[in-house]
């Protein structure tokens, strides 16, 4: 029997990814190769501790206004981008924990 797996350009399997900022939560539903590629535009600079190519990144990402992310610790700024990059770039981890979770035992009663 043939396996299928589908997929859609409308939606994801994955769950949002989701940033709160002062009570405020800020979030992308989908990822698709036309974000990403704006986004890895500013990878280089990020990556050498360009603090305003960070803001770029989480602003593409999760469309978090730059006069909030001015005044987030650039400390939290690398944090945040560390954390959203790992959602984005490995998801399989998501799916491990889903299905971990999903196939766990249902806790039984005692008589």
């Amino acid at each position: 029997m043939t396996e299928r797996f589908n997929y859609s350009t409308k939606k994801t399997l994955f769950k949002p990814i989701e940033v709160e900022i002062d009570g405020q939560v800020y979030r992308t539903e989908r990822i698709p190769f036309s974000l990403l590629k704006k986004v890895m535009k500013f990878e280089t600079k990020a990556a050498a501790g360009d603090i305003d190519a960070v803001m770029a990144q989480l602003k593409l990402i999760l469309g978090v206004p730059e006069k909030i992310l001015e005044e987030i610790d650039v400390r939290d700024l690398e944090a945040m981008l560390t954390q959203v990059s790992g959602k984005i770039f490995n998801p399989a981890k998501d799916i491990e924990e889903d299905e971990k979770n999903s196939s766990r035992p249902e806790p039984k009663e005692s008589p």
